[in-house]
């Protein structure tokens, strides 16, 4: 799984790419997380364009609810 952030004026979208699964989930938390913490300070808006993944798990929708 790839995930790439791009900031645009008063937003970040973050493209990813590949499998969400069991063993990438951790990879995403960890790239998210930051992610998340500047937003919520800049009170700045967060797009996630899914259109690259092939397939999500369950493991991988509980690291987005978090």
């Amino acid at each position: 799984m790839q995930v790439s952030i791009h900031r645009h004026a008063d937003a970040t979208l973050a493209t990813l790419v590949g499998r969400i699964d069991h063993e990438t989930a951790a990879q995403l938390e960890a790239a998210l997380a930051p992610v998340l913490a500047e937003a919520g300070l800049k009170r700045s808006a967060l797009v996630m364009d899914f259109s690259g993944v092939d397939y999500i798990s369950s493991v991988g929708l509980r690291v987005l609810m978090i």
